[in-house]
């Protein structure tokens, strides 16, 4: 077992009783229904900042769709430049 840090922590009587009982029932100590709990929260936290993170990316794709290609569009090639207008040289080469 890694090594424990004591923390100690003010709850009122309300939460007390819920904990007591909590720990009853699941048959482990207050100590351990905490540090599930605290795991379970900062994971949760940890899920739901990659998940706004995540969101934002498709957001940002979404509103680059809908803004559509940069620069002029040629109907008919679908965009306003061709891979020869890269470069330097007429003929296409580096």
């Amino acid at each position: 077992m890694a090594r424990m840090v004591r923390k100690q922590i003010c709850i009122d009587a309300e939460l007390d009783r819920a904990l007591a009982e909590k720990a009853r029932q699941l048959g482990v100590s207050q100590g351990e229904v905490v540090r599930t709990a605290l795991r379970r929260d900062i994971e949760g936290s940890k899920e739901a900042a990659a998940e706004v993170a995540w969101r934002r990316v498709l957001d940002s794709m979404d509103g680059a769709r809908a803004a559509g290609p940069s620069g002029p569009v040629d109907e008919s090639r679908g965009r306003g430049w061709t891979r020869e207008d890269l470069y330097d040289n007429d003929d296409g080469s580096p």
